[in-house]
């Protein structure tokens, strides 16, 4: 089941307003003309996640009008070991490593766009996004960072130019985003 509160950002704990004005700065990012989000969503997955949105703001404010719980998922399963990610990384020409990860965070996304001899100013020039940025996803500079939608579509973007698992990369990068923001 997915989780409409992550899906608009919500506190579990959100009120109807609440919800509402979420919804309406969650809708003002993804309209299908905003062109900041072109350069990290295509229009096929732009059109996937306003039917999201839209999914989880009807379904949470059913829920607050009537008053009805509904079931969150909010625990991660245990991850077998045989389904654990396993990363290798030419470290040089004599040597090889391999790393064991259940998730990849950013220190490990430099490890690899390293050991791929890319710098960051490529990968800057490549998915269009500022050195900076990429700086604090790598050293998981969770508050040097923009708002959560755009860090999700940014790593999503990294991961892919580094041909890794975007999707396993991006829920392992914002699960670590949303534990830092909680606890600040």
């Amino acid at each position: 089941m997915e989780n409409y509160y992550e899906i608009l950002e919500l506190s579990e704990d959100a009120n109807l307003q609440e919800l509402e004005e979420q919804y309406a700065k969650i809708k003002k990012l993804f309209y299908a003309d905003n062109l900041a989000m072109y350069s990290v969503y295509n229009d096929e997955q732009i059109g996937n996640i306003n039917k999201k949105i839209e999914k989880a703001y009807k379904v949470l404010k059913a829920k607050l009008k009537s008053g009805d719980e509904i079931k969150v998922k909010t625990e991660l399963p245990e991850i077998p070991e045989e389904e654990k990610t396993v990363v290798e990384i030419p470290v040089d020409t004599q040597t090889d490593i391999n790393i064991y990860a259940t998730d990849i965070d950013g220190p490990m996304l430099k490890i690899i766009r390293e050991s791929k001899g890319i710098s960051l100013k490529e990968v800057s020039e490549t998915i269009k996004l500022r050195m900076k940025v990429i700086s604090d996803i790598e050293k998981n500079g969770y508050e040097d960072l923009p708002a959560r939608v755009f860090v999700r579509g940014f790593v999503s973007n990294y991961a892919r130019f580094l041909s890794l698992d975007s999707e396993k990369i991006t829920n392992d990068y914002m699960k670590r985003y949303d534990d830092y923001m909680r606890n600040r």
